[in-house]
């Protein structure tokens, strides 16, 4: 039960520590992220890595669902 002005000022806070964007003009919404995008980035780069994909073409869909990414 914390005010507008509350909500606002932590939630802003996350967005500029990284951890969170705001989804509207109004910072009426936002989206709280697990990692930072820079984090999200390494963390692809890494499996690619791991997985030997870093030289073609994978979709998400291949990453979410692949056998690499079992049990990741």
């Amino acid at each position: 039960s914390l005010t507008f002005e509350t909500r606002e000022a932590f939630l802003s806070a996350l967005v500029s520590e990284g951890r969170a964007e705001w989804m509207d003009k109004g910072h009426r919404k936002c989206l709280i992220l697990w990692h930072r995008i820079q984090e999200w980035a390494d963390i692809l780069l890494q499996f690619a890595k791991d997985n030997g994909l870093e030289d073609g073409v994978v979709t998400i869909e291949e990453i979410r669902f692949g056998t690499e990414s079992q049990g990741t």
